[in-house]
């Protein structure tokens, strides 16, 4: 503990308290809200999640529901950043989202953790939606394309932001190899011999099952891209098996579980098993696929992934007459050379857009275009590339409105 905090220390029941900083104010149990220094508190959480799940204690369940609850319906950016202050590298307050704030790399991380525990212990669609938000902007934001430049901070309107090769305080490059690690095992999950797909990325799982028989699904797809999601069943025999498919949040128009974002898309999500459409059934996120399988069927999901405008929740001082643009799970940005050109422009929430794939842009990306007032044409790329085509850049997800 740096000394400033040892210096600051309090004696409670002789033990040191560094207060919310540490999470050690009172009981994490009498603990309102989610406190102090994001990446401890993000970890901790994830712990108490790891032990619910053996102990299915009540009081580790309400804790964590209560903090997540406040983490992601007040305190979240719309990447999936949290801990928006650089003084103790901590969460704000209610509502506190600047478009400066600190967002440590680490924290991002230490939410997916979070995230992933709490689908863990619920099966809920809406952790997944929100893993799937770190993952795709927050997290791929760390590291550049070349793989040897890191972020500490990611701040989503910024001026001479620049990734570094190292760092005095070298601790998110090891989190973003923890988490890249576990990715595996979350693009599927088993509970209660269930199957949940939870993530789309190509590959394939071998699933073996009570009866000692196996199942092998094959994921092909081109997402975020595009999307179009196909798993194939292979068998050597007819096998049941309850499948849920995850169907995003934002899919189906809810940006945020808690409304802190609002957006909506036009297109409708299709889901076909072996060419015939199903109803979207959706429950806490998944749509039940319960039959015997044979061989060669195959489900084939197809997502909407226009361009789609965001806004935030009124009660966020700091991002009215804002709006941020999306496609997918991607949030996009525009990165300029002179940020006093990104301040003067504004933009309209009932512009047109569209979005291509540019193969020689930043390893191949979508990009989306966008039309200010005034008529000017603009490309915004996908947040977590930004930084990688110079030393320093200027950049904005939240774009003026007025």
């Amino acid at each position: 503990m740096d000394q400033e905090y040892k210096n600051q220390a309090k004696l409670v029941n002789s033990r040191p308290t560094w207060g919310n900083y540490a999470q050690d104010s009172v009981s994490v149990f009498q603990m309102p809200t989610i406190e102090g220094h994001a990446v401890r508190a993000t970890l901790l959480a994830t712990g108490m999640a790891a032990a619910a799940s053996e102990n299915r204690d009540s009081r580790y369940l309400q804790t964590l529901h209560r903090w997540w609850n406040n983490m992601v319906g007040k305190k979240m950016f719309i990447t999936g950043g949290v801990g928006a202050i650089h003084f103790d590298e901590k969460f704000g307050a209610d509502y506190y989202l600047p478009t400066d704030a600190y967002l440590e790399t680490c924290a991002a991380v230490g939410s997916g953790y979070f995230h992933k525990r709490m689908f863990d212990l619920t099966q809920d669609g809406k952790y997944i939606d929100e893993l799937e938000r770190v993952l795709y902007n927050s997290l791929l934001t760390g590291i550049s394309l070349s793989g040897d430049n890191y972020t500490y901070q990611n701040p989503l309107n910024a001026q001479g932001h620049k990734r570094w090769d190292w760092h005095e305080c070298p601790c998110c490059p090891p989190m973003f190899l923890k988490i890249t690690s576990e990715l595996p095992d979350y693009i599927y999950s088993i509970a209660n011999e269930q199957l949940y797909v939870n993530l789309f990325v190509g590959g394939e799982v071998k699933l073996q099952l009570n009866n000692n028989d196996h199942l092998l699904i094959r994921q092909e797809t081109e997402y975020p891209w595009k999307g179009k999601v196909v798993l194939t069943i292979e068998t050597n025999r007819p096998q049941k098996l309850p499948v849920h498919i995850r169907i995003p949040a934002w899919a189906k128009g809810k940006e945020n579980p808690f409304d802190l974002y609002t957006s909506g898309v036009k297109e409708t999500v299709l889901l076909r098993v072996n060419g015939k459409i199903r109803k979207l059934n959706v429950d806490k996120g998944y749509v039940l696929l319960d039959q015997l399988w044979k061989n060669g069927d195959h489900i084939e999901l197809v997502l909407p992934v226009e361009p789609r405008i965001i806004e935030a929740n009124y009660a966020v001082k700091d991002l009215r007459q804002k709006m941020a643009v999306a496609s997918g799970p991607l949030v996009y940005c525009l990165e300029e050379d002179n940020q006093s050109v990104l301040n003067s422009l504004q933009f309209s929430v009932e512009g047109k857009m569209q979005v291509q794939f540019d193969a020689n842009l930043l390893n191949g990306v979508n990009t989306i275009s966008l039309t200010d007032k005034t008529g000017k044409h603009f490309s915004a790329i996908p947040y977590y590339t930004v930084g990688n085509r110079k030393g320093k850049t200027a950049y904005q997800v939240w774009l003026s409105t007025n």
